[in-house]
């Protein structure tokens, strides 16, 4: 299941969990930065209770869109981080045949890291997808 653009990942679960919420974002993201160049996307955490993070990565950056759920004020403010930096480094943790885990650590140059991990980040339908994408994302980030 491909899962390497907003657009793939909407196609793939047929838009019934994606709120106006994301798709909102999404359009910013587009409006702020453009996808053009967009050679990847990640969408951690979004088929569990944990917070929901956008992760769309360019040869020279990685988007990070964070939503927070007020449900007190109803509302969904969206934070968005440009990271203009290279990969420092990125390793890669494959136990595909005791815990199906795979994990993406990423060190970026002005000292960010990001972990995507596909057992932590989804849920029991999506983990397989959420592998195959980790690994795909290994492959195109420099």
């Amino acid at each position: 299941m491909d899962l390497s653009t907003f657009e793939k990942f909407l196609e793939n679960n047929n838009s019934r969990y994606i709120s106006f919420v994301f798709v909102n974002a999404h359009e910013k993201v587009k409006e702020l930065h453009g996808i053009t160049d967009c050679i990847g996307f990640y969408a951690k955490n979004f088929f569990n209770t944990n917070e929901t993070e956008f992760y769309y990565f360019y040869k020279d950056a990685i988007i990070n869109v964070k939503f927070t759920i007020d449900k007190n004020e109803h509302t969904f403010p969206i934070n968005v981080n440009h990271h203009k930096t290279k990969a420092l480094s990125k390793g890669i943790s494959l136990n595909r045949y005791t815990s199906n885990t795979t994990e993406l650590t990423i060190r970026l140059e002005d000292e960010t890291n990001f972990v995507l991990n596909n057992t932590n980040d989804s849920n029991d339908d999506w983990y397989q997808a959420y592998g195959d994408n980790i690994i795909s994302l290994y492959k195109i980030l420099n």
